[in-house]
């Protein structure tokens, strides 16, 4: 996120990151990626009142006899201060009290893998387990953050499901987890396992025994899976808390496709997927590559009154 601060304050849109209530939906490690990434903040408005803003917050405010009625082009001002691999396409007004963090109601994830001979039934067996209100103790990394209370999670949905664009030389699955939310590493944990189920190692009632903390008191060791093949998808907000609005939709999407198809990747399979996506003007906000993957966030705000100088 540092380009994404120096774009903010090139652009004058932010006095300070640390003081701008900065908050972000999908928190991911280094080397995953996101396709709809939302961030939440306080920024500079060009309007006097409305939906977000701040009255009276501006240290002249009051002076200012030419308050326009038209909020300031977001989009355009963050995107030309941003390298051309990354790009905002939206922004929306927000109340004060609305958390891109802790507002989100549903996240969902995508791992990819190649099939390579895994028994994806008794892999969708054992994910089918994790689904419910469950304490994941046992499928993160025990790092208790300030703002961490509780290891129990809510799990909605598991489910694995090949990848329509792959060639018949590597057959592609994604498995596809949304949630509450997320324990630091707990995806890549849970594919850990799901790949010793999908080999043979283990039954899939491992599942069962590692929620069981009767059963399993302490961590079983199990190696972290790789971080590149995991895809943050999307946030999921109540209806009533967003509406977004953008000014360069259809150029960022263009762009971003020519971007992607003129990339000679490793992952190829796995990118020619991701390029069907991106094809949705409404789902891509923010692109980066990040080892061949792409990222994208929508920006949310809470609006602050600043004379401009």
């Amino acid at each position: 996120m540092d380009r994404v601060f120096d774009a903010l304050e090139k652009s004058k849109l932010i006095e300070n990151r640390n003081e701008c209530n900065f908050s972000v939906c999908g928190r991911t490690d280094r080397g995953v990626s996101g396709l709809c990434q939302v961030v939440s903040l306080v920024s500079r408005s060009l309007i006097a009142r409305g939906v977000g803003v701040i009255e009276d917050s501006g240290s002249r405010i009051s002076e200012r006899q030419d308050v326009p009625d038209k909020e300031m082009d977001y989009v355009s001002a963050l995107n030309r201060n941003l390298p051309r691999d990354i790009r905002v396409l939206a922004w929306s007004p927000i109340s004060p009290d609305f958390s891109a963090r802790f507002t989100c109601c549903k996240r969902s994830y995508e791992y990819y893998f190649p099939e390579s001979g895994l028994d994806t039934k008794s892999m969708m067996d054992a994910g089918n387990r994790l689904v419910g209100v469950h304490d994941f103790r046992n499928f993160c990394t025990s790092r208790i953050e300030k703002d961490t209370v509780t290891f129990i999670r809510e799990i909605f949905e598991v489910v694995i499901s090949d990848v329509d664009s792959c060639d018949h030389h590597c057959k592609l699955c994604r498995i596809s987890i949304s949630a509450s939310g997320f324990l630091y590493h707990q995806i890549r944990y849970v594919m850990s396992v799901l790949f010793m189920v999908g080999r043979g190692y283990e039954s899939p009632s491992v599942i069962d025994d590692m929620l069981d903390l009767s059963k399993t008191p302490a961590k079983p060791h199990y190696h972290l899976a790789a971080d590149f093949p995991l895809l943050f998808i999307a946030g999921t907000y109540p209806e009533s808390c967003l509406n977004w609005e953008t000014s360069e939709g259809m150029w960022i999407v263009a762009s971003l496709y020519n971007k992607i198809s003129s990339c000679s990747t490793r992952f190829g399979q796995t990118l020619s997927e991701i390029v069907v996506r991106i094809r949705n003007p409404v789902e891509i906000l923010y692109f980066s590559l990040n080892d061949f993957y792409p990222n994208c966030f929508q920006i949310s705000y809470c609006q602050k009154n600043v004379e401009l100088c």
